[in-house]
């Protein structure tokens, strides 16, 4: 009986196979060569596909091969190693190969960015970045280099001055980009001269002085010998106070000044306290001196409690609520 059955189960199984349906094929015949711009071997760069519906061939001719050889370089794929590649990829399909070619050389298609390209690229870059309301810049360009090259395909160009003050010699990084990857670089160096009005001190400034016009005075600037920090007009400092000395003939620096103090340690000033819509009031002693917007810490001269306050005017703070 068991004969029997098992007997019955082979032929089943026999006419399961003869049933189905037979394994799909792709023809792939070889190029003899290919010149490939990007920075990967696909297999529609090296071999003619057919067989298949038009969308599966789409998707097999991207399948990715190799890398593309550097410049100069030529890989040699043959018939074995593109079978291989596709089994290791998954493709369900079977492949028939073509018998000549049996092989497929592939080079790297190159094009070459020409040093004065590179020069005006990097010129124009550094010309948005140096840029300054109110300053008078000039770039000097730097001597032509060699050509770079690259993929012939699509080129991304990019600079970079990151780290490096924007004026005297500024060395730009200018950078070609391939499908997402660097592909080549070069480091330029170009001279940019800038020149603006700042503000000078006109008389020795000591900290706590409130900065009144006749304390300040103007001069040209060359940006490459002075701090990035100063400060190019009047306007920007009249009201301002002085927190560190400054010397006559001194360029006024950003963080030499501060606003002036709306609220002075140990003075009286009033609280404003706000929950929703109602606000209330009280006088308060402040432990600290504070510019508009600081926040200091105030007593209440009744409970003696302390708390924080922002300052809002002159001897006004609002309670900082958390």
């Amino acid at each position: 009986m068991r004969t029997v059955i098992a007997l019955a189960v082979v032929a089943a199984l026999s006419g399961m196979e003869a049933n189905a349906a037979p394994a799909e094929t792709v023809v792939v015949t070889l190029k003899p060569q290919a010149a490939i711009g990007g920075r990967w071997i696909l297999l529609g760069d090296v071999a003619e596909l057919s067989g298949l519906s038009d969308s599966r061939l789409a998707e097999l001719s991207r399948l990715k091969i190799a890398r593309v050889p550097m410049p100069g370089v030529e890989k040699v794929l043959t018939a074995g190693e593109l079978r291989k590649k596709m089994l290791g990829a998954g493709v369900r399909e079977s492949a028939s190969f073509s018998a000549n070619p049996d092989a497929v050389r592939v080079t790297a298609a190159v094009k070459a960015l020409a040093g004065g390209d590179l020069v005006r690229f990097g010129h124009a870059y550094l010309e948005g970045k140096a840029a300054r309301p109110g300053a008078e810049v000039r770039i000097e360009d730097p001597d032509v280099p060699r050509s770079l090259t690259v993929p012939d395909a699509g080129i991304e160009m990019r600079a970079d001055t990151s780290g490096h003050k924007l004026a005297g010699l500024v060395p730009v990084t200018v950078e070609a980009w391939c499908g997402g990857e660097r592909v080549a670089r070069v480091m330029l160096s170009y001279r940019v001269r800038a020149r603006m009005t700042a503000v000078r001190a006109a008389r020795g400034l000591e900290p706590g002085c409130v900065l009144s016009d006749s304390d300040l005075s103007e001069a040209e600037a060359e940006l490459a010998e002075v701090p990035e920090d100063i400060v190019t007009t009047r306007e920007a400092l009249v009201g301002l106070r002085v927190v560190r000395p400054v010397s006559a003939g001194d360029w006024l620096r950003r963080g030499s000044v501060a606003q002036p103090l709306q609220v002075r340690r140990g003075s009286q000033v009033i609280l404003v306290a706000r929950v929703g819509t109602v606000e209330a009031r009280a006088m308060v002693q402040a432990k600290e001196a504070g510019a508009s917007g600081d926040i200091i810490t105030v007593m209440n001269m009744n409970s003696r409690r302390s708390l924080k306050a922002r300052v809002i005017g002159a001897d006004l703070v609002e309670a900082v609520i958390r």
